[in-house]
């Protein structure tokens, strides 16, 4: 996971959070990305637990685990191992807590294929 922003003075350039997953375990070199534009500078990933916008698409979380479960035969995952690129130590301690606090989702990814969580 990370979030790519604008060159600085850039004030209209929005920031893009971008989300790569397994598709099909164990074979983890087939991958899926999602990718949302976002807040200006901002580094925590707003579209990774909440919609992404007001049509039927799913949070960016809820996508990529709803794509392996689909690609698995059903299978839910038992582990999920998060990778995050790009947040500086002043902001680590506010970018863990959004980002793996938020309902718990994180901390227990099956929840994620419930329909409340998104």
């Amino acid at each position: 996971m990370d979030v790519s922003h604008g060159s600085l003075g850039q004030s209209d350039i929005l920031s893009i959070a971008a989300v790569i997953s397994s598709r099909q375990w164990p074979l983890i070199s087939h991958h899926r990305a999602s990718v949302s534009t976002q807040s200006l500078n901002f580094e925590m990933i707003d579209s990774l637990i909440k919609h992404m916008s007001d049509t039927k698409d799913n949070c960016i979380f809820k996508e990529l685990m709803l794509n392996f479960y689909v690609n698995c035969g059903n299978e839910k995952p038992h582990k999920v191992t998060i990778f995050r690129e790009g947040v500086s130590e002043s902001q680590f301690n506010q970018v863990r807590d959004i980002e793996l606090n938020h309902n718990g989702i994180l901390r227990n990814p099956v929840s994620a294929l419930k329909e409340q969580y998104c």
